[in-house]
């Protein structure tokens, strides 16, 4: 629940690393896409419009895990342009 709303997803992968003593100190979430993208304008409408999912995700992992926001790394990974991008 966030927000005082029920939330449910599925991550495609996440990373965690722990310390020592077991305690989580970062995460990277990386989400697929397989979207057709033809130009750099087309992957900027394309980022913009997948922002507020992975902003979620970021606050899901921060919760699940207790992490800061800065200690949540989170990529988008577009399987046609073989690119890796951070958001």
């Amino acid at each position: 629940v966030m927000a005082g709303e029920w939330v449910s997803g599925i991550f495609d992968r996440v990373h965690l690393e722990r310390d020592s003593g077991g305690r989580y100190i970062s995460a990277w979430v990386i989400d697929f896409k397989t979207d057709e993208v033809g130009s750099d304008a087309a992957l900027q409408e394309k980022l913009d419009g997948y922002a507020p999912q992975i902003a979620l995700y970021r606050t899901a992992i921060m919760k699940l895990t207790g992490l800061a926001a800065e200690k949540v790394k989170c990529s988008l990974l577009f399987t046609r342009l073989e690119r890796l991008i951070g958001m």
